[in-house]
């Protein structure tokens, strides 16, 4: 039975945008567990960072992460994925494009669904 659900990120330098990324992530998987049986979790895949992308992501204690330097997002993608089987041996995976595309996907759907959906 699957038990967990788990958002990987790729992050290459998004300084501005990751914050607000885990923030809207975090809501949404709350609302995701308080509805089902799910556990949320999110893996942040560190790619090369060269600005203060893991120091803003180490704001969030619950976020994994996992480092790479390939500077390419289908490698972060892999090592964000490849961490989440290791360590939720039955989840459920959502990998996303990217920070903005996280936080404006998802605010979308807590909009479409309403608070009381």
């Amino acid at each position: 039975m699957i038990a967990h659900m788990v958002v990987t990120i790729p992050a290459a330098d998004e300084q501005d945008e990751i914050g607000e990324c885990l923030t809207a992530v975090g809501g949404a998987l709350a609302e995701l567990h308080a509805r089902t049986a799910l556990c949320g979790h999110v893996v942040v895949a560190l790619d090369d960072c060269r600005d203060d992308t893991a120091a803003i992501v180490a704001r969030f204690p619950q976020v994994r992460t996992v480092e790479c330097r390939d500077r390419r997002v289908g490698a972060a993608r892999r090592a964000a994925a490849d961490y989440a089987l290791a360590e939720f041996a039955a989840c459920w995976i959502s990998q996303v494009g990217g920070t903005r595309q996280s936080a404006s996907v998802l605010a979308n759907h807590r909009r479409s669904i309403g608070p009381n959906s």
